[in-house]
């Protein structure tokens, strides 16, 4: 849990200081975004429930579920999602999406109609705004709102433009 709150912190104090240009796409677009044929809203839906993941995207290779319900981390050969709960008041609230992350071609995701995966040229994407990290380098990021604390990113090799990985971030 330790290390996926260190990725989000120093992913989103990257994005603190880059220069973000979303995509932005409807609430419903967003929900309806599907990774290997399964809509996002369905995974959300599983609250990180074993039995309901391994419904959607089959036995993961390897996981953690901590006891108290605290996070749930799922591995797939390419895929990684984990779940973490709200904590309000000192109580565990139901668990949302905290990230997901693909990261080879056995995993695809279909945002608005496109579908994409690792090694595929960014051109499929059409015309789209680019954010900007701290280095330069550029990315690309889909929310259904401006300031929206979630969001889709993609990563690209800046001279072939091809996808290096795509992910899932809520800031929480």
């Amino acid at each position: 849990m330790k290390n996926i709150f260190l990725i989000v912190l120093l992913f989103s104090s990257t994005i603190a200081k880059c220069q973000i240009q979303s995509n932005i796409i409807t609430q419903k677009e967003f929900d309806d975004i599907e990774i290997n044929n399964v809509k996002f809203s369905s995974l959300k839906n599983t609250l990180g429930k074993e039995s309901n993941v391994e419904n959607l995207l089959g036995i993961p290779s390897s996981k953690n579920i901590d006891p108290d319900g605290e996070f749930y981390h799922y591995e797939f050969n390419g895929f990684t999602i984990g779940f973490s709960s709200l904590i309000s008041n000192g109580t565990i609230e139901k668990p949302i999406i905290g990230r997901f992350i693909i990261t080879n071609k056995n995993y695809s995701i279909i945002i608005t109609g496109v579908k994409l995966t690792i090694g595929d040229d960014i051109s499929k994407l059409g015309t789209i705004n680019f954010s900007e990290n701290r280095d330069g380098s550029k990315y690309i990021q889909y929310q259904y709102c401006y300031g929206c604390n979630n969001f889709i990113y993609i990563h690209f090799n800046q001279v072939s433009k091809k996808i290096t990985e795509i992910g899932f971030i809520e800031l929480t």
